[in-house]
């Protein structure tokens, strides 16, 4: 759950950055959008990642997380009705970066 609150915590300021950068409205749906697609691709990644053998975490989880970006990126244009461009570069990136910040911040919870 701790992971889940970080990952939000993350994502959403993100996301308005990054509407902010593109120029988008930043709407109630568009928010909602954003936190959908973590809430529906974050319970995914966690339960898959448990599985991967130790050899094979780091290129497995590379391919995930840029699947979940993308798929987050679909939920934001589709949910948030925003273009495709926009929308795929703000799942894309607030997903790295959240990604980023949990491997840096993973020690304080080791």
């Amino acid at each position: 759950m701790a992971a889940f609150c970080l990952t939000i915590g993350i994502e959403v300021p993100v996301a308005m950055a990054m509407m902010v950068l593109l120029s988008m409205p930043r709407t109630h749906r568009l928010l909602l959008a954003v936190v959908a697609g973590t809430v529906l691709t974050h319970p995914l990644l966690w339960a898959v990642a448990a599985r991967i053998p130790a050899g094979q975490w780091w290129p497995t989880v590379g391919v995930l997380e840029v699947v979940i970006g993308v798929v987050e990126g679909v939920v934001v244009v589709v949910v948030g009705r925003t273009p495709w461009r926009g929308g795929l570069l703000i799942g894309v990136v607030m997903n790295a970066v959240s990604f980023g910040l949990g491997l840096l911040l993973a020690p304080l919870w080791s």
